[in-house]
């Protein structure tokens, strides 16, 4: 207890005055806070987590096409721009109450980057579907070993 004569602070080791408890000082509270909650892994680790749950809690699969391989490529779309308090960043899912990202979500949609994407830049649609290239498909040993076609209209860098 603070007033006892083996009152010392946990970091520095300094005795303990008025209602000190553990820290003699603002600054020795800080570096045991950072050493426990703010060091980058344990921050990555909070994000990946939190995001990995909130994912599960709104379904787990992209609202528009389904996609649901790959948690990092799920993102939160907010509906309305205009109610959007913060977004649900790593950051921000590695720093906040878990009951305010869950208030922020309730106004977002899960999708998937290429949906998410879309939503956001409707005129960048191109008219063409471009297919990845086939192993059957390998060009001829003269043009390289490994090469592939694209079956891509838009790809002007390989001849047929």
């Amino acid at each position: 207890m603070a007033g006892d004569s083996n009152s010392q602070c946990v970091i520095c080791g300094s005795p303990l005055r008025g209602r000190q408890r553990s820290f003699c000082s603002r600054g020795c509270k800080n570096r045991h806070t950072n050493h426990h909650h703010q060091s980058y892994a344990r921050q990555l680790q909070r994000a990946r987590s939190n995001k990995s749950r909130l994912v599960r809690m709104m379904g787990g699969k992209c609202m528009r096409c389904g996609y649901a391989r790959n948690f990092a490529a799920m993102e939160f779309h907010h509906r309305n721009p205009a109610s959007k308090s913060f977004q649900l960043d790593a950051r921000t899912l590695a720093n906040l109450r878990w009951s305010d990202i869950e208030i922020e979500a309730a106004k977002c949609d899960l999708l998937c980057s290429n949906c998410h994407a879309e939503t956001h830049n409707p005129g960048a649609m191109t008219d063409a579907t471009c297919e990845p290239p086939r192993p059957a498909e390998l060009m001829p040993s003269d043009h390289g070993a490994g090469s592939m076609r694209s079956n891509c209209p838009l790809s002007s860098s390989v001849s047929r």
